[in-house]
């Protein structure tokens, strides 16, 4: 059986993750850096500190895990050097404890197909939106040079709809295809793709089906 670490547990992502993973039966630990503020913990779900930024804590808390799923996020920091310490100290963690595999949060203001354009080179787009995915640029840049089995996994470049029950997704071939999409939506993708790896170092563009 697959043991799945979740770093950045405590934010919407990885709770949509965690609660699936526990209802699927899959052992799963949920990493947070602040444990006593992440309240109830689903049943056989471990709860443990570690800090997606820090390679050793990471490391520590992903030693007997086949794999990873990062989704942790800062909005109090520069986004650009958090999110390239995190996947700096990701790869460098999974590399020391063995992990297999680690599927990570993207953003939907990267996606491109063929000829078109993306969200981030619209001159339209919000500074704050801009920084935020400048920063999963950083990732992107980061973990496509790693040697570990990779996956960035895109949400559409919509707001995210509050959980309630994942709906079936889909590959994305075009920003057209966006459409409504949840946290659970994500969760569900995210989880998918790190038990039954179908895709592999490359951002793959999800929307519901």
């Amino acid at each position: 059986m697959t043991k799945l670490l979740v770093v950045g547990a405590g934010g919407r992502a990885g709770r949509a993750v965690v609660k699936q993973a526990a209802a699927r039966g899959v052992a799963v630990t949920a990493a947070v850096r602040d444990p006593s503020a992440y309240g109830p913990v689903p049943d056989d779900v471990v709860l443990v500190r570690a800090d997606v930024t820090d390679a050793d804590s990471l490391a520590a808390a992903a030693a007997g895990h086949d794999t990873m799923v990062v989704t942790a996020a800062r909005l109090d920091v520069d986004a650009s050097e958090f999110f390239r310490a995190a996947a700096t100290a990701v790869v460098d963690a999974t590399t020391r404890a063995g992990v297999t595999r680690v599927v990570l949060t993207g953003i939907g203001t990267l996606w491109v197909s063929g000829h078109s354009s993306r969200l981030l080179d619209d001159p339209a787009l919000p500074d704050e939106a801009r920084t935020f995915s400048l920063g999963h640029l950083e990732q992107l840049r980061v973990v496509e040079t790693a040697d570990v089995d990779w996956l960035i996994v895109a949400p559409p470049p919509v707001f995210l709809e509050e959980d309630g029950d994942p709906h079936p997704w889909m590959v994305a071939t075009s920003p057209e295809d966006a459409g409504p999409f949840s946290f659970a939506d994500l969760g569900a993708a995210l989880l998918d793709e790190a038990l039954s790896p179908k895709h592999h170092r490359e951002v793959l563009q999800v929307t519901r089906s």
